[in-house]
């Protein structure tokens, strides 16, 4: 529920900023080996202790009564985790135990290319015969080998292979493991040389298969549509983008050929009818479909190219998040009840009913910290009034979360979009991992303009 308005008038922004972001900190950092947890599945006939340098989406267990069953290591997940947790060690929050998560995190990552998957089949008269029917098919088994074991979306926490039907394959989760491993490489120690080497070695394995297969279709970002999309096509970019000097000569040259038919492909993303990019390329324009779609503006900031086209001063971004902000504005019930000086709550896309189609934390949090970035690059280009505009809206967004944050400061994957009530998965590591990211953001833009 939206906390008491007395409340929220009580204590400044800021004051809640630097408390929630401790808490944030501390309960996504649970999430990392969570070894201590034992999450039991006796319909599947399993049994699921994490394993050192695994990221659970989701400590809470639910069986979809009425919590989701998030107790998985997503690949695109645990790479924004990871990444929020890069932000920390540069903020000084957390200390030198950071390098040891991710010492653990990259041994994880590279053992599960190893996964024997014939050995994970199993036997469907262990498993309950109400849940037969929610088993992997047995090609897809047969398929979950080599490189395609990095298209699967999640694994169990311990390591082994997801025996559950899920939106396969997936391909944004190797770019972004890419991009957060690139970006902790100048802090990661030099006189660990055994973890430098695992680290170069996933960097390349991840920007390998990016260099291979970014012309494969894959499920999108909310794991709904297969086909092709703009955040997976983003985030492959900026992998390679960023990656390029880290690649051997053949995939060099993959990645080289790659940049233009993206970059292409991206740019056919815009509606004119709309004026707006659209999530898919293969919808066609004019049919009713989810867009507008926060994806758009979650891919710039994830891929974080340095110019151009699909970086976050790119204008068509901004009337992009422009119209997804006056969708949102218009369809959420807990908007109308806004103040005047707040932005919306903001959720996925138009036309969105998972778990009631409701506010998303990611959503709005990646709308404030697109508005700090976006800021950044202002203020570096001299438009300092601009650029405080900008933080003005981002921290309108801001206030729109600290008013469905409650008191605990937890974070869910929804709120609702009638009632402002948490909902869908509780303490949902993402959440705390966008708005460790959006913190930052607005903390960089912020000492720049003070110089």
């Amino acid at each position: 529920m939206p906390r008491d308005p007395r409340q929220h008038e009580a204590s400044g922004l800021e004051e809640w900023l630097d408390d929630e972001l401790r808490f944030a900190a501390a309960a996504m950092l649970r999430s990392v080996s969570a070894t201590g947890l034992v999450r039991r599945r006796p319909a599947f006939a399993q049994t699921i202790t994490p394993k050192p340098g695994s990221v659970v989406a989701s400590l809470v267990f639910g069986d979809y009564d009425p919590e989701p069953d998030y107790f998985f290591h997503w690949l695109r997940d645990s790479a924004l985790v990871m990444d929020a947790l890069r932000e920390l060690m540069v903020a000084g929050i957390v200390g030198e135990e950071g390098h040891a998560r991710f010492a653990d995190f990259i041994r994880f990552s590279l053992s599960l290319s190893h996964i024997d998957a014939s050995k994970a089949r199993p036997d469907p008269e262990s498993v309950s015969p109400s849940h037969r029917q929610f088993l992997r098919p047995p090609a897809d088994f047969d398929q979950a080998a080599g490189e395609r074991l990095l298209a699967e979306a999640r694994y169990n926490p311990d390591g082994t292979l997801d025996i559950i039907r899920w939106a396969r394959p997936q391909h944004d989760g190797p770019a972004l493991r890419a991009l957060c491993l690139m970006r902790y490489w100048p802090l990661s120690p030099c006189n660990d040389s055994e973890t430098r080497g695992h680290l170069q070695e996933l960097i390349i394995q991840d920007l390998g298969f990016v260099a291979r297969h970014w012309r494969e279709a894959s499920f999108d970002l909310w794991e709904e549509e297969a086909g092709g999309h703009y955040y997976t096509c983003l985030v492959n970019l900026g992998a390679l983008v960023h990656g390029k000097t880290w690649l051997p000569a053949a995939d060099a040259a993959l990645a080289e050929e790659a940049s233009g038919p993206l970059t292409a492909s991206l740019d056919a993303h815009w509606s004119d009818r709309i004026a707006a990019y659209r999530a898919r390329s293969d919808s066609p324009d004019g049919i009713p479909g989810k867009d507008p779609d926060i994806a758009i503006v979650l891919g710039v900031l994830h891929a974080d190219l340095p110019r151009g086209a699909h970086c976050v001063a790119d204008p068509k971004v901004l009337a992009t998040l422009d119209l997804i902000e006056s969708t949102f504005a218009a369809s959420l019930a807990i908007n109308r009840q806004a103040g005047v000086a707040e932005a919306p709550a903001l959720g996925r896309f138009a036309g969105d009913v998972y778990y009631g189609g409701g506010a998303w934390y990611v959503a709005t949090l990646g709308a404030a910290e697109f508005c700090f970035r976006l800021a950044d690059r202002t203020a570096c280009a001299g438009d300092a009034g601009a650029a405080e505009a900008l933080i003005e809206r981002g921290d309108a967004f801001f206030d729109t979360v600290r008013r469905f944050t409650p008191a605990s400061g937890e974070l869910s994957e929804q709120f609702d979009r009638e009632t402002g009530a948490q909902t869908s998965a509780r303490n949902l590591a993402w959440s705390y991992a966008a708005f460790i990211t959006a913190c930052r953001a607005r903390h960089r833009v912020r000492q720049r303009l003070r110089g």
